[in-house]
């Protein structure tokens, strides 16, 4: 879409869309729309300006152009070790020890990280100096001829730590920019390579490991609690339990436990759902039926729970759909949101080991239970639940 001259007059904001889960949290909760009402120019930057997901949110403010991913980083490994010292904590430290649902880490590379590299996180500066030494050696400009076509007034990136190439030209323009971290848990993860100019977090919990680990000095870092949550308060998006149940031949008097996989290969996760249906099956739980939600995120993850369809009052949800076009598979489809919010609601409970769906149902109102420990005596401390508390 080429500009006009009385495009140049408006404010017009950069935002980064790197993955499907994105696209949910920021089109279909009516942010990027509300961004338009406003009268800004909203330029989406996204590995997927060609997917027709977008088709429905025409707007003739609204651009799209392609987010790039940078390649042929130097020193890049040194970087990745380098930004996971510089925050040492204990969750650094559980995923050097542990696998989480790759490969188990190495033994030797792990004793070598805590003598050789762990120690950085004392040199004084050095979290500095790991992000000066990255954007001399990786400027990253691929995005810097769009600062010249759009002049922004703002960068918005939504996966903090991973939209950086646009940070940084957004550093060598002055441009004003924004970074939010995609889920809870990333702030303590590794160092985020660039810096933006403020950063948008969901709790003060976050704004505490934003000061800590990130060093962001607190009036840069806003609160706004979490942006995809407001879907949770559409009601008129719920269907009644009797339509609800009727999606998986339950019964509307009984409860309903609802099972969220953490996703991948974390743990052997049947075990749980085994340890339900023997639960029911010899009267210690009573009046229920089980509905098990596999992870959307990974591929294949409803296989790993094809034995519960067998099991009386156990139902395996495969209604989302993945997309394979995705780098995460989600789906973007207001259906997957609006199914998800029926779920929450009218689960009972929520059980998962360490899922962020856990969140999810506090927000719908529902309660939670986490797994913290292991069914089969002995289990490899790799696949152990205990690992991830």
């Amino acid at each position: 879409m080429l500009l006009t001259s009385g495009d140049w007059f408006m404010k017009t904001i950069i935002v980064t869309i790197s993955r499907g889960a994105l696209i949910r949290n920021f089109f279909r909760t009516g942010i990027i729309s509300g961004l338009l009402e406003k009268g800004l120019r909203v330029v989406i930057l996204t590995p997927y300006r060609d997917h027709p997901v977008f088709a429905e949110f025409k707007h003739p403010n609204l651009y799209f152009e392609p987010l790039i991913e940078s390649a042929n980083l130097r020193w890049n490994k040194f970087f990745i070790e380098a930004e996971k010292a510089a925050i040492f904590n204990k969750t650094v430290h559980i995923r050097y020890k542990y696998r989480v649902t790759g490969r188990d880490p190495n033994r030797m590379v792990y004793f070598l990280r805590l003598f050789f590299l762990v120690p950085l996180r004392f040199v004084p500066g050095i979290k500095i100096l790991i992000r000066k030494l990255d954007f001399w050696l990786n400027p990253e400009k691929q995005h810097d001829y769009l600062f010249e076509k759009y002049h922004p007034d703002l960068v918005f990136s939504t996966a903090a730590g991973g939209d950086v190439s646009v940070i940084k030209s957004a550093r060598r323009f002055k441009i004003r920019s924004v970074d939010m971290p995609k889920s809870w848990d990333n702030l303590s993860k590794f160092l985020f390579n660039v810096r933006a100019d403020y950063l948008i977090v969901r709790s003060e919990f976050m704004k505490e490991q934003a000061l800590k680990y990130q060093g962001y000095e607190a009036d840069r870092i806003v609160i706004t609690g979490v942006p995809q949550f407001d879907y949770y308060t559409k009601k008129e998006k719920l269907l009644s339990r009797e339509e609800f149940c009727r999606q998986f031949n339950f019964d509307p008097r009984k409860k309903i436990i609802l099972y969220g996989s953490s996703g991948g290969n974390c743990c052997e996760e049947m075990d749980y759902v085994d340890l339900l249906h023997n639960y029911i099956k010899n009267g210690e739980l009573k009046n229920v039926q089980v509905l098990v939600r596999p992870h959307i995120g990974y591929r294949g993850d409803a296989e790993r729970f094809s034995k519960a369809i067998t099991y009386d009052n156990f139902m395996v949800d495969t209604t989302d759909k993945a997309n394979e076009m995705f780098k995460d598979h989600w789906d973007t489809s207001e259906e997957h949101l609006n199914h998800l919010f029926n779920s929450l609601f009218h689960a009972d409970i929520c059980i998962n080991i360490a899922s962020t769906l856990t969140f999810d149902a506090v927000a719908c109102g529902t309660s939670v239970i986490n797994i913290n420990f292991d069914v089969r005596p002995a289990v490899d401390p790799h696949w152990s639940a205990k690992r991830l508390f």
